[in-house]
């Protein structure tokens, strides 16, 4: 396997990683009472869209370098 791709997939890996420790951080990932695969689903994919949306208006609001 190339560096390169090496390199790629430990940046990929590594953006995943703080994804799912700010979504239990700050989102309340872990913080879910429900029992049904349904609501659960729900709740992970709430979590992290709100983390997602977050980064979102964040980098928004940086002002691009010319």
């Amino acid at each position: 396997m190339d560096a390169s791709d090496i390199l790629k997939y430990y940046q990929s890996r590594f953006q995943i990683e703080f994804l799912y420790g700010d979504g239990k951080q700050h989102v309340g990932l872990n913080d879910c009472q429900a029992r049904g695969e349904n609501k659960l689903n729900f709740h992970f994919n709430a979590s992290l869209t709100a983390i997602n949306l977050a980064k979102i208006s964040h980098w928004l609001s940086v002002p691009k370098e010319l």
